[in-house]
């Protein structure tokens, strides 16, 4: 299984992205918020999910751990496949599917292109359970936590630190402060780099 791939953005898409690495190119599906967190790289690493079947074999990447994480508990629902997955979190950030698992919010997911209502009742009620057992449910409650993280993390690339060291800083610098804008998260960030 893979794990990360690691290289330069060829082809960026609102839904996939050639990585290249070791001389060779790796479609990688992704979503429109990765697709948008990666719009200022010209490389990256990203957290892989692989697919393999009989007639295909397809990559999924995520900017961080946390997002990989959520889209594997989405495809664990029944009726909910990788493309699915990828759709949801297309129209919702990380933080809003926690949020509205953890709080039984279904009608968040029916507003998502291709989720019924039946399939967002399924998805609360089979992952109630594992965000509670996960502590996915712990997450910062600001309404402009995605933005305020993009704006953040292109900063701290711009003053030169390696994507893949900034992530799981500011990631966890969410989970145990709450930062009142991306200057403060930016600071805040530096001190643990």
């Amino acid at each position: 299984m893979l794990e990360y791939i690691k290289g330069e953005l060829v082809d960026l898409q609102p839904d996939s992205v050639i990585v290249e690495t070791g001389g060779l190119g790796y479609l990688v599906n992704i979503s429109n918020d990765t697709s948008e967190f990666l719009s200022t790289f010209k490389a990256a690493k990203l957290y892989l999910h692989e697919v393999i079947k009989e007639d295909s074999h397809k990559l999924y990447g995520f900017y961080g751990k946390e997002s990989r994480s959520v889209f594997r508990l989405l495809i664990s629902v029944s009726g909910i496949g990788a493309n699915t997955g990828m759709t949801i979190l297309s129209g919702m950030t990380t933080n809003e599917v926690k949020i509205a698992i953890s709080s039984g919010d279904d009608k968040s997911f029916v507003k998502i292109k291709g989720i019924g209502a039946k399939t967002a009742k399924r998805i609360v009620v089979e992952l109630a359970k594992k965000v509670g057992e996960d502590d996915l449910s712990d997450v910062p409650n600001i309404n402009h936590t995605g933005e305020m993280k993009a704006v953040a993390m292109n900063a701290l690339v711009q003053l030169g630190f390696l994507l893949e060291d900034i992530v799981p800083i500011v990631d966890e610098i969410l989970k145990s402060e709450e930062p009142k804008n991306s200057d403060e998260l930016v600071m805040l960030a530096i001190k643990k780099l």
